[in-house]
């Protein structure tokens, strides 16, 4: 519910231009693109460019960023409390035992995919030859994906450099920089938790690598770019408490961008558009059928309201709600589910009364 983040990532896959073929005929020789043998899935720029996106496609999941990484904190702290509209979030409201973030196998799988393209990038015959241009662009943008899940796992999954309780430190994360193709191949590697600083030092050298590969945001900013990977870059030196690295890299976004910030004049309508006015870096939802779904989408699972100033429809469950502190942090009073008064902070506009359709009724985000 609170905006914490440095990049503003909205949750989902790349936009994917469509494909036209001249015939039925000629679109019946195409090879699928879910289901390829992995001899003959990185051997050609449409593939590596499919496979590409199928990363990407990693962060619209409901485990990562369609849902998941931007409720849990909340629910895992003190802003939101569960409604019990649908049953879900009241273990991770109690910080109970395995009712946490559950995306370990999501982005390890992402990862590995990384790690097969990179390798097989340099292989890759064609003719005409793929320009140097090209394989650059690639690599800029799997190390910046890459070094975003290795810090999004670190984050969930092992203690904050600096932050660490001696007594339960089980270290950071198992790096995994060379692919696997099989199930008899991933048997071999059975990796161990490595240092936190380890994990920490591949995603810098990851970073590095994709801020000096990657071109300058563009008007989208649905695939990666020099500023996406030194805003990240800021946000890990600031969760290792290197200070100066991360206003220098904070001070490059905004040198080449601008502050981007929204005001109290487009702050609300900034969320209703497509593309935040904030963005650096986002990927796109871009048909209907890459939703995650009615029931497990932030929409749905922060508020019973189909649209924004209108009780009188229900659309979602309301599941998670802000706690009553929260509410009184961001400047509002109330009585009940009803708002008597706001403070002059713009982003108390993005809560709402909810409806009564899914029971009692509640103040509710409404930014998503």
């Amino acid at each position: 519910m609170k905006k914490m983040k440095l990049y503003h990532i909205t949750g989902a896959i790349l936009t994917i231009g469509l494909l036209t073929f001249s015939s039925c005929e000629k679109a019946l020789k195409v090879d699928p693109r879910q289901s390829i043998d992995i001899e003959t899935a990185l051997n050609s720029t449409g593939n590596i460019n499919a496979a590409i996106t199928g990363v990407y496609s990693r962060i619209k999941s409901t485990r990562t960023y369609g849902r998941d990484l931007t409720l849990f904190g909340d629910a895992l702290a003190d802003n939101g409390r569960f409604t019990n509209k649908s049953g879900r979030f009241s273990g991770e409201t109690r910080n109970l035992p395995n009712a946490h973030f559950a995306n370990w196998g999501t982005y390890y799988v992402g990862i590995n995919e990384i790690n097969l393209i990179l390798e097989a990038i340099p292989q890759l015959v064609t003719v005409p030859a793929v320009t140097q241009a090209q394989k650059d662009l690639w690599e800029g943008q799997l190390r910046f994906l890459r070094a975003l899940f290795y810090f999004d796992l670190a984050r969930e999954y092992a203690y904050i450099p600096g932050a660490v309780v001696p007594s339960l430190d089980k270290g950071g994360i198992p790096i995994l920089t060379k692919g696997v193709k099989s199930i008899n191949d991933a048997m071999l590697v059975l990796p161990a938790r490595a240092p936190i600083n380890d994990v920490y030092a591949l995603i810098r050298t990851d970073l590095t690598t994709a801020e000096a590969r990657l071109g300058n945001l563009g008007l989208s900013p649905a695939l990666a770019s020099k500023q996406a990977a030194q805003a990240l870059m800021a946000r890990v030196a600031l969760y290792t408490k290197d200070y100066a690295t991360a206003k220098t890299y904070a001070d490059l976004v905004i040198a080449n961008q601008g502050s981007k910030l929204m005001n109290s004049g487009n702050y609300v309508s900034g969320w209703r558009r497509a593309v935040n006015p904030e963005s650096i870096f986002e990927a796109t939802f871009t048909i209907n059928a890459e939703n995650v779904g009615v029931n497990e989408s932030l929409q749905t699972s922060l508020t019973t309201l189909l649209v924004a100033g209108n009780p009188a429809v229900t659309g979602g469950f309301g599941d998670l709600v802000p706690t009553n502190s929260l509410l009184a942090d961001l400047g509002i009073t109330f009585s009940g589910a009803n708002i008597t008064a706001r403070s002059t902070d713009v982003r108390n506009l993005l809560y709402e009364t909810g409806t009564t359709g899914r029971g009692t009724a509640a103040i509710e985000c409404t930014k998503y």
